[in-house]
């Protein structure tokens, strides 16, 4: 076989690798943030806690979603990293794995703006809002891609040869 028709047949193995994971990511960092928007509205209007308390609990909060996107990126250029000593098997397996946690890392991000929202009250709405705002754009741009894990791409010995 020629190295293009290897490097397509493995493309398709990891494209089917990654379609259920990454769908999955899709419904729970796109679907879940609608679901919570909606709840929010349905949340009841607690008296806001102190100005100070609600301050620095959205700063951590927002260091918290910050720090998420960079672990995200920092695994998935480890992972990245390591694709060239792998097997094609292995690489769909560490796909599917990266895309799971960065799944799961986001979709807890969208738990900040219900639980900043409680603490704020009415005047915290448009800050418990971009919390939540923020988890289809974190999964869009710091999700693994299918076209870094393929192995001509850049790191791979292939590419290198």
């Amino acid at each position: 076989m020629t190295e293009s028709s290897d490097t397509t047949e493995e493309r398709a193995t990891l494209k089917r690798a990654a379609l259920l994971p990454y769908a999955l990511g899709l419904a729970l960092c796109v679907a879940w943030p609608l679901a919570l928007e909606i709840f929010l509205t349905r949340l009841p209007i607690a008296p806001p806690s102190s100005s100070q308390v609600v301050e620095s609990t959205g700063h951590t909060f927002t260091g918290l979603v910050f720090l998420a996107a960079a672990y995200i990126f920092w695994r998935r250029r480890r992972a990245r990293g390591k694709l060239s000593d792998q097997s094609p098997r292995a690489r769909c397996q560490s796909l599917k794995r990266e895309l799971l946690v960065a799944t799961l890392i986001f979709g807890a991000c969208s738990l900040l703006g219900p639980l900043y929202f409680v603490l704020a009250g009415r005047p915290g709405l448009r800050h418990a809002r971009s919390f939540i705002a923020t988890v289809p754009i974190m999964f869009l741009a710091f999700s693994p891609r299918l076209s870094s894990w393929a192995s001509g791409s850049p790191g791979h010995r292939r590419e290198h040869a």
